[in-house]
């Protein structure tokens, strides 16, 4: 069996501690969700929690109080839809988050050799290049940076990843970066980049997931997909966000 894109959604939401992230359809039993958590303003400690499913961190990496790039996921997701309450560590923070479901994975141990991450000062983000230990894997990367508003461009389709999601988070031009890819047989040594129109901080990460025994002749082709985020609490004030996203 191999790895297939199903759906996604994204958003932003400004100056809190919680966002709330779920699909507006729901995740098929089985499959393998994951959220590519980018943020600014702070230094944090995240948890994540939907009351139901195991979920499990792949990357987390900090440019000290700059930004953070983060990834986790969900093996063997449940069905339906739980919201999933992802929790800054009470620090007042920007988000942009990413949730995407994939069919396809294996659903007992998915991870593929050691995630790479990586952070930096300058115009040019990567995550640098790891090894991923299986054939016909799903990559996964995600970025944040600050800088006063820029123009970012994700070197995704000389590197062969699609984009899944960026967003400007603030209004001062942070912005976060999540992108995919499906291989068909080795893995190689992959990486993803991204040219940042000015110079500021970033942090990246990449991780690698096996398909289910069986997998080969993937294609990064996907079917339609759709959902919704909605995000963020701190006391009383709740907002929604985000549209369905149609990749």
């Amino acid at each position: 069996m191999s790895w297939a894109f199903v759906q996604k959604a994204n958003g932003t939401v400004i100056g809190e501690s919680q966002f709330f992230a779920g699909f507006g359809g729901n995740v098929t039993a089985g499959n393998f969700v994951a959220f590519l958590i980018s943020i600014t303003g702070d230094s944090v400690t995240l948890s994540l929690n939907d009351g139901t499913n195991t979920i499990t961190n792949a990357f987390t990496v900090s440019n000290g109080t700059a930004c953070t790039s983060a990834l986790y996921y969900i093996r063997n997701h449940s069905g339906g839809n739980p919201t999933c309450t992802i929790d800054s560590g009470g620090n007042l923070v920007d988000w942009f988050v990413e949730v995407a479901e994939f069919s396809g994975g294996n659903t007992t141990s998915p991870a593929s050799g050691t995630p790479t991450t990586n952070s930096g000062l300058s115009g040019t983000a990567s995550t640098g290049s790891m090894t991923p230990a299986d054939n016909d894997v799903l990559l996964l990367a995600d970025m944040a940076t600050i800088v006063g508003d820029p123009t970012l461009t994700e070197n995704a389709g000389s590197e062969g990843f699609t984009l899944l999601g960026e967003n400007e988070v603030t209004a001062n031009g942070a912005r976060g970066s999540a992108l995919y890819k499906i291989l068909s047989g080795a893995p190689g040594t992959p990486s993803e980049s991204w040219t940042i129109s000015s110079s500021g901080e970033w942090a990246a990460g990449i991780a690698a997931f096996k398909p289910a025994a069986g997998g080969g002749g993937a294609t990064i082709t996907p079917p339609v997909g759709s959902g919704s985020v909605s995000g963020i609490t701190a006391g009383p004030v709740r907002g929604s966000i985000l549209t369905p996203q149609t990749p």
